[in-house]
């Protein structure tokens, strides 16, 4: 036992074999399977990819059309709410 967890007063793990001998179904000797964790890892890595091209891609057209002249075109998301405040 670690000298902190005495210290704190926790009590000592059970080392009793009861669930070896019981035959208990739990899981306590079962390796657990990586594969859901890659299948999150897949996808948060398609999310990411894809978040990053499409922020190239957006940001290139927002500028391109600032740049044209075209800017009062773009709509921007609270501009009603900014205009209406203003007047």
């Amino acid at each position: 036992m670690n000298p902190i967890d005495k210290m704190l007063g926790a009590p000592a793990p059970d080392t009793s074999k009861k669930d070896d001998e019981e035959g208990g179904g739990g899981k306590k000797g079962k390796k657990l399977s990586a594969t859901p964790a890659y299948v999150f890892v897949g996808i948060f890595s398609a999310l990411y990819v894809i978040g990053r091209i499409l922020e190239d891609w957006l940001m290139r057209r927002l500028f391109r059309k600032a740049l044209d002249g075209g800017l009062d075109e773009v709509e921007h998301p609270g501009a009603e709410h900014a205009a209406r405040g203003a007047a």
